[in-house]
């Protein structure tokens, strides 16, 4: 934690940090092995669940509730992704992984921003990756200080790497540092929910960029389709939770927070 996000001040930190790093940790190691493919063809990441509570590797606590790194395995772990790998503190690759059986082609749009939500690149780039195949498709590099392919007004730390599909459903993004390093803005959180037919349906917006992104509070018995994730400027995410057999969604008290955000709280 120290390393790569700090040293946490309280128990709500330390929880966040703990999770922050292993759902990363298990992020990098996953794409790098991946990336090889078929020189690697396989990951297992140990361990699922605790038998007790302690601390160790699982990726869903003795309660039942998942911690970041099973949201985040479900991302890393689909037949297709986008990855962004780090070649130096001013070079960045993009990588298109292809596990399906089937051959990929699609628009990818490279962008490279500011927290605030200002551009300084954008490229749409055609990619065809054969099934079961990776593929390098662009080298990109962004410095304040040299003429390279993007050059932006300060230093790196400043900005950030943006990969998605047209569809917006897949993307990867890369930071100039650690998380401790980079200057995030505090971001103000929006949050709208709607309680439909057993369903709450929450919409979470932010003015900045609003790094790690969690619903949380009395989440004991719930199901949500997605949680732990990055919010950027002047954009939304929406997200559905439910109740598990014989738990009820009424009366929750839930809230949504960001590491560089304070708790927006909802009353179900």
């Amino acid at each position: 934690m120290e390393q790569h996000i700090g040293t946490p001040k309280n128990l709500d930190e330390y929880i966040d940090y703990s999770m922050f790093v292993q759902a990363e940790g298990l992020k990098f190691g996953t794409e790098h092995f991946r990336r090889r493919f078929p020189e690697t063809s396989g990951a297992l990441i140990w361990q699922l669940n605790d038998c007790c509570p302690v601390h160790s590797w699982s990726m869903v606590d003795h309660d039942l509730i998942p911690k970041a790194s099973y949201y985040y395995s479900k991302r890393f772990f689909k037949p297709i992704i986008l990855s962004l790998v780090e070649i130096d503190n001013t070079t960045t690759e993009l990588w298109v992984i292809n596990n399906s059986l089937s051959n990929y082609n699609d628009e990818i749009i490279l962008s490279v921003k500011d927290f605030f939500g200002n551009m300084y690149f954008n490229e749409n780039i055609n990619v065809t990756v054969k099934a079961n195949t990776t593929k390098m498709v662009k080298r990109l590099t962004v410095s304040g200080r040299f003429y390279k392919n993007v050059i932006v007004p300060n230093r790196n730390r400043n900005y950030y790497i943006i990969a998605k599909d047209k569809n917006g459903e897949k993307q990867a993004i890369r930071f100039f540092g650690e998380y401790k390093a980079v200057p995030l803005p505090t971001a103000t959180i929006r949050v709208e929910s709607l309680f439909n037919e057993n369903v709450l349906e929450i919409c979470i917006s932010t003015d900045t960029y609003a790094r790690f992104v969690k619903v949380d509070g009395d989440i004991e018995g719930l199901v949500f389709n997605d949680n732990y994730f990055d919010i950027e400027p002047l954009s939304e995410k929406k997200i559905q939770v439910k109740a598990r057999s014989n738990w009820n969604l009424r009366g929750k008290k839930l809230y949504v927070k960001a590491l560089n955000s304070k708790k927006q709280y909802i009353h179900v």
